[in-house]
């Protein structure tokens, strides 16, 4: 038989006090204060009204300094007190006592005890006492289960004004199992009608919700649509999200598209509903059918993701590119019909469907790799407020050679930030920071975008505004301070936050000795424990910088083999510092894996990436004549030149047959070195995360 979840309903209707437990027992009268001590003598003699207050006061505990009354509350005299009472027929401490056995309170839970003084009350003219015993008829609770008799007590209160039985009557005829009353299942069906309309006309949004779906069906009324519309529309007004189900689900029977792609998304969130894919894409082709732009967008996102006819996969996000099309987990078939639906949906001017376009065409997903027909779409979506556009537009204009490339990345990336995307204004303080053609550079207004990007817990952002406070850019210098935001995210394992800690711990940065702030003193052996962390967590600046403490015995254990390791690792992620370390090592005939060819691989490169000091050791070697595998006259003058004009060359090691071109190259446009070396580092340190 099935069982009746109404007896949640009683935990609402009758009293609901938070109970405390473990209170020491209070009985001494004398110490009570003369109105409870009154009180307590009445209880004693006898009087029940008295000994229901007391109970009462035992069960809730009074502490009011006003009137000078104080009792610790205590469940078992307030029991005590109420059974007292019950037993000599006062109908409230009935009532009470029974609440007490039906929840365990102050006594151990006795649904057959409950029962027993409901029933009492009842029979007493108790409305509270008729429903809660009605509820207890009506489900199974004690094995008590009597529908007839369940029907007969919540009738009684609602004709005594508990207007809650009502929403109970109606759900009990709907779905009675066995009519006790011997009635047709249409006359049970009017019969939950009529109750429904009770509960509905007394303001239960349940029973405007029954009521709403009752004419909807066509269920024990006359089908009514109107009457239907009216009623569920009623039921939302309480905020009730089934409601909301239900009057979308009615409107979408009706054919209203929006509606249709509506209950898409409540199927596909389970709002209001238990979440189904499957009802959800039905929902959204219903509405498709009728060109209705948000739906067809929807059901391209379900192909995009590979779930145009699965329904066992969330709706994943990480990367733009990623949200859309996860690599290697759609069908070619299926990043098609996701292309012709976004295509349908953009035409009719739907924002995301135009980024979606943007994002395929810039990635070449689905359709041919075409960044003039992605700047396009993305133009057309930026342009309806789609903050995702505009970041990417403002991104595209970020580019170099970009004519007023500036000023348009700052535009479109501002309306971005404005909208709270975090990405757009940590990538707007970078428009700041580096100024670019006709915007400004401005450290301070840099600093503010940061901030709002770290404050939405932005890895970027964060990393960005600690290196503002270490630098003293755009805010007051602050060690201190980048130190304890570099802490935050090595504690979320971002390795090169872990990195930085350490090269803190390392040089005593953020020492308290430095500034006043939380204070990262000298510590070699935190600062090797960091660059461990940075270095298995993959970060090549930390396999660099722990390889060096195990190859010097810095901070931990000496262990130059597994130093040199780590220092490879670093190197063939292509950290240039890496590299020319290990060009030095194996050139080093003392040490004992010295090789000349190893050497000369890892210098170049180094040299490639523009290390200077990389490129003046590979004019040394190509220079020397004794190399004979290796000399060459005109490497050697290349790379020499290359270290000059950054200004790293020691002239006395230079061959004198050399020394007049390399200081003519030392001294041409050194200023225009400084600025292609530091845009080569801002772009190492932009692609620096994973």
């Amino acid at each position: 038989m099935k069982r009746f979840s109404l007896l949640r309903l009683a935990c609402v209707a009758l009293p609901t006090s938070a109970f405390l437990t473990g209170c020491v027992p209070n009985t001494d009268y004398a110490m009570l204060s003369p109105t409870l001590q009154d009180e307590a003598l009445r209880a004693e003699k006898g009087d029940t009204e008295a000994q229901f207050r007391l109970g009462w006061m035992y069960q809730h505990g009074i502490n009011d300094t006003k009137t000078n009354l104080m009792l610790r509350q205590n469940l078992s005299e307030s029991v005590k007190w109420y059974r007292k009472a019950a037993t000599r027929h006062n109908v409230l401490a009935q009532d009470n006592l029974a609440w007490m056995y039906m929840n365990g309170q102050g006594v151990r839970q006795n649904f057959s005890s409950a029962r027993k003084w409901y029933q009492r009350a009842a029979r007493n003219g108790n409305v509270k006492a008729e429903y809660a015993l009605g509820l207890i008829y009506a489900t199974d609770v004690g094995k008590h289960q009597n529908f007839a008799k369940a029907i007969y007590w919540l009738t009684k209160a609602s004709e005594h004004g508990f207007h809650e039985a009502e929403l109970c009557l109606g759900y009990i005829y709907e779905t009675l199992p066995v009519n006790p009353l011997t009635l047709t299942p249409e006359e049970a069906r009017k019969e939950a009608f009529a109750w429904y309309k009770k509960a509905a006309d007394h303001g239960f949004a349940r029973g405007q919700l029954k009521l709403g779906e009752f004419y909807a069906d066509g269920t024990g009324v006359k089908q009514d649509k109107t009457e239907a519309f009216y009623w569920l529309s009623k039921a939302r007004e309480h905020g009730d999200p089934q409601a909301e189900f239900a009057l979308t689900h009615f409107k979408a029977e009706e054919g209203d598209a929006k509606a249709q792609f509506e209950l898409g998304e409540m199927y596909r969130q389970g709002k209001g509903t238990h979440a189904d894919l499957g009802l959800a894409l039905q929902s959204y082709q219903k509405s498709a059918w009728q060109n209705y732009a948000p739906a067809q967008y929807a059901i391209a996102r379900l192909y995009a993701q590979g779930q145009g006819a699965r329904e066992d996969r969330a709706w994943a996000s990480k990367s733009t590119m990623e949200e859309f099309f996860p690599q290697n987990k759609v069908s070619k078939e299926d990043q098609a019909k996701a292309i012709q639906l976004f295509t349908r949906a953009a035409a009719q001017g739907d924002a995301r469907s135009e980024f979606a376009l943007g994002v395929a065409y810039e990635y070449g997903i689905g359709v041919s790799e075409d960044g003039r027909t992605a700047i396009s779409y993305y133009q057309k979506a930026a342009e309806k407020g789609e903050p995702r556009a505009q970041l990417a537009l403002g991104k595209a204009y970020m580019g170099e050679h970009v004519l007023h490339g500036g000023q348009l990345a700052g535009k479109w990336l501002k309306k971005a930030a404005d909208q709270g995307l975090p990405e757009a204004q940590f990538k707007l303080g970078q428009l700041y920071d580096n100024g670019q053609g006709e915007w400004p550079q401005d450290h301070a207004k840099a600093v503010e975008y940061y901030r709002l990007a770290h404050d939405k817990n932005y890895v970027q952002g964060s990393f960005a505004l600690a290196r503002a406070y270490e630098e003293g850019l755009g805010v007051a210098f602050n060690p201190a301070l980048a130190a304890q935001i570099y802490q935050g995210l090595a504690d979320k394992n971002i390795p090169e936050a872990q990195y930085k800690i350490g090269e803190f711990y390392e040089t005593g940065t953020a020492s308290k000795d430095a500034i006043e702030g939380i204070g990262l003193p000298v510590d070699q052996h935190a600062a090797a424990s960091w660059y461990r962390r940075s270095a298995h967590e993959g970060y090549a600046k930390g396999q660099f910088a722990f390889g060096m403490a195990q190859l010097f015995g810095k901070g931990t254990a000496l262990i130059p083999a597994r130093g040199l390791f780590w220092i490879e690792k670093a190197a063939d992620q292509g950290d240039a510092q890496a590299q020319f370390t290990l060009g030095k090592a194996y050139i080093d005939k003392r040490l004992p894996f010295f090789n000349r060819a190893k050497s000369v691989t890892y210098f170049e490169k180094a040299a490639d990436q523009g290390h200077a000091s990389a490129q003046f050791a590979l004019g040394l070697i190509h220079s020397n004549k004794e190399n004979h595998l290796y000399y060459d006259e005109k490497k050697a003058q290349k790379y020499f030149c290359l270290a000059a004009a950054q200004g790293i060359v020691s002239m006395e090691e230079v061959p004198e047959r050399l020394a007049d071109t390399v200081m003519r190259n030392r001294k041409s446009d050194l200023k225009r070195a400084v600025i292609d070396q530091k845009r080569a580092i801002a772009k190492i340190n932009d692609d620096s995360f994973r």
